[in-house]
């Protein structure tokens, strides 16, 4: 996929996620319940990373009915060595915008364990991969999982790195 597809998928992505965002801020309004930001915010990327990864240009009703779906590859790193074999390009766009659209999912478990998050990574990751599956909307890869969770315990690590460095520089400043 080119540059410019990317960036078309990111607009819809945040499109959708300003939707469902205005939707419950809209549910909450109208429930009399205070809006919460931090649970705004991970709605919003979780709403955008549905779109990204199952909904994508939509879901062909009809095809689900009539077409057989492709085998799930589970191979591990098969995906990812067919890709590096047909250049840079695929690799990058395979390996690294997987684990980028995982990055904010383990930056938002940051106060959990490093488990945590790459369990979470891993097991949100599972269950795109089914809906991908069931919806026919992407190809079923075991190596999306491997990286989602990567992504995820990167973004758990940034995240602590950030912290912790921004605590010293604060601690600092204060004496």
């Amino acid at each position: 996929m080119s540059l410019s597809g990317i960036l078309i998928y990111c607009l819809r992505a945040a499109t959708f996620a300003v939707v469902t965002c205005a939707l419950y801020a809209l549910v909450c309004l109208l429930r009399g319940r205070k809006l919460r930001p931090g649970r705004l915010v991970a709605l919003a990327y979780l709403a955008a990373l549905i779109q990204i990864t199952v909904l994508r240009g939509g879901v062909d009703w009809a095809q689900l009915m009539t077409t057989t779906r492709d085998a799930p590859r589970l191979v591990p790193l098969q995906t990812t060595m067919e890709e590096l074999r047909a250049g840079a390009w695929p690799l990058i766009y395979h390996a690294v915008g997987n684990m980028i659209w995982f990055v904010p999912l383990g930056a938002l478990l940051r106060k959990r364990s490093v488990l945590v998050a790459l369990l979470a990574g891993a097991g949100a990751s599972v269950c795109i991969e089914l809906m991908q599956y069931l919806l026919m909307t992407g190809v079923t890869d075991v190596d999306d999982v491997i990286f989602n969770a990567l992504g995820a315990l990167l973004g758990w690590t940034l995240a602590r790195l950030t912290l912790a460095i921004f605590s010293c520089f604060c601690y600092n400043r204060a004496k």
